[in-house]
């Protein structure tokens, strides 16, 4: 994939969700102006839910926020992100965070495991413009300066 540099249009006013939302909300929310559709709590690589919304919808953008980084190896979401951005061109921004860590046994430090994790992104191909970091405390929201087109903050 090329680089791609602009950011992604998410439109004045989004919707968050937090459950499994059905096409047909992602399509009356398209139909009202809405621009974006955030999916909370994303626990498939495959992405098959944010795919599946933006094949319902024509315009509507869909944003992960957040795939936690501890459940979903950065090369699975490297290849969803790929498949879906080859068919959705500039309706799908893929939102990462440290999410809560007790999935996993190994020890890392949040802040070095999302860098580690950026580093495979940039490697897969997966642009800075098409990504948002999930971020609360300092170093965090700069590496999101740095490293993507936004800081997701809840």
């Amino acid at each position: 994939m090329d680089e791609i540099t602009d950011k992604i249009d998410l439109g004045a006013v989004g919707v968050w969700r937090h459950d499994r939302t059905e096409p047909g909300l992602a399509v009356a929310l398209e139909s009202l102006g809405y621009g974006t559709l955030w999916l909370g709590n994303v626990t498939d690589p495959e992405l098959t839910e944010a795919e599946r919304l933006l094949d319902a919808t024509e315009r509507l953008v869909l944003a992960t926020g957040i795939v936690n980084i501890w459940s979903n190896p950065a090369e699975e979401i490297v290849r969803s992100y790929r498949r879906i951005a080859e068919r959705h061109p500039d309706r799908f921004l893929l939102g990462i965070g440290a999410g809560h860590r007790e999935i996993t046994q190994e020890f890392v430090r949040p802040y070095r495991a999302l860098n580690d994790y950026l580093d495979v992104l940039d490697a897969g191909g997966v642009p800075v413009a098409r990504r948002a970091l999930a971020a609360l405390g300092p170093r965090v929201l700069r590496l999101a300066a740095d490293r993507s087109a936004a800081a997701h903050r809840s």
